[in-house]
């Protein structure tokens, strides 16, 4: 069964001069602290300033996040994720880890052929590492991209336990770890207090179960 993606570009046209890097590097943020995605989203935004091309794929995501509306505003930026939630790995049927492998599939050959072509300067493969590891996109298709990339491309790959093979290709690695967590009880309270005083006002950015932790946290950093 064939999925599909949801892709979100701003219709407005950029500002900023065409630039193209001459060299590009591959990056990795790993570890078990909250951040990296909110890391990999801010050398977007860096890159786009600067009036870089990126392209961000965001693997094993399908619900709504506060970073998807603010991304559609800029020109530069494109994003792609499938257009259903299944949920965490450990909680996915046999039939779900087929249909997202097809739609993680779909969007790394897009994003493949993007770079290839030079359209794009920046690749960000966002929880890429979870992906790949439970086998939920083609292994031999993107450890291939990966360590073969278009010189000029700037490639970041963000999750946990990243493969040794691209640890040992990485020109950056961060790893990022937590040194403290809020309690589930507080952050109930902090969510209840955030949805009477601020989703009201915002109808375009729904609560999800999940996506609302981690948009709090992104800001209160």
């Amino acid at each position: 069964m064939e999925q599909g993606t949801e892709q979100q570009t701003s219709g407005q046209q950029s500002k900023s001069p065409r630039m193209h890097l001459q060299q590009g590097l591959l990056e990795i943020y790993c570890g078990d602290g909250k951040g990296k995605t909110t890391a990999a989203l801010g050398l977007a935004l860096r890159a786009a300033g600067c009036g870089l091309r990126v392209h961000i794929v965001q693997f094993l995501k399908g619900t709504e996040t506060g970073e998807l509306a603010s991304l559609a505003q800029i020109p530069q930026i494109s994003l792609v994720r499938c257009d259903k939630n299944w949920g965490f790995t450990f909680s996915m049927t046999e039939q779900d880890k087929k249909e997202i492998t097809v739609c993680h599939n779909q969007m790394l050959q897009e994003a493949i052929s993007m770079a290839k072509s030079g359209e794009i300067d920046v690749l960000i493969f966002d929880e890429f590492q979870a992906a790949y590891a439970h086998g939920l996109l083609d292994k031999e298709t993107a450890k291939d991209f990966i360590l073969k990339k278009p010189a000029t491309l700037e490639l970041v790959l963000t999750g946990r336990n990243p493969d040794p093979v691209f640890l040992e290709a990485a020109d950056y690695v961060s790893e990022i770890h937590g040194v403290r967590r809020t309690r589930n009880r507080f952050r109930r309270g902090r969510e209840s207090s955030f949805k009477r005083n601020y989703y009201p006002k915002r109808k375009n950015c729904p609560v999800t179960k999940w996506g609302f932790s981690v948009m709090l946290d992104g800001m209160k950093a």
